[in-house]
Formats: C-alpha cells, sequence, structure tokens
C-alpha cells in the first residue's frame, strides 16, 4: 500500500500504519421503495445518504420524468 500511495505522490512510511488496529463497526440502515440499504455508522457520512433516501421515498420520482427540473429539485432539496 505504501508503495502504491507513494507512487500516486503520496510521503506515506511504514512507520505511519505500523500501529493501526482496524475496527468493526455494526452498519445502519434504511429501507428505501422495498430495498434495504446499508451505510457506515458516523462519523462518515453514512446518515446523511440514508436521510436523503427517507426524503425522496416520500415523492413520485419515477413520474416526475428522469432529469426533469421538478426531480432534480427534489433531490437537491433531500
Amino acid at each position: 500500500m505504501v508503495k502504491f500511495l507513494n507512487s500516486q505522490g503520496g510521503t506515506h512510511t511504514a512507520q505511519d500504519f505500523a500501529q493501526f488496529q482496524p475496527e468493526w463497526v455494526e452498519p445502519i440502515s434504511t429501507t428505501y421503495h422495498g430495498w434495504t440499504v446499508y451505510e457506515l455508522p458516523p462519523n462518515g457520512q453514512g446518515i446523511a445518504a440514508l436521510s436523503m433516501l427517507n426524503i425522496l421515498e416520500h415523492f413520485p420520482l419515477a413520474s416526475y420524468g428522469q432529469d426533469s427540473a421538478a426531480a432534480l429539485h427534489v433531490m437537491i432539496e433531500s
């Protein structure tokens, strides 16, 4: 990983990762039109994505038409 990062202009060393320990976290989820959508819990942006889906589910996006002003307005506002 250090070799790749450095080839991309990074300045990482193996020492930077020596103390790293992964941590398992339980995902958070919501449903969107019958699908269960999972995201990582805070401290990431996953909660925002799930909140947006919860808002969007209340609007008939398909009837607005793909890339229509109405559909884009609702997606941007959510």
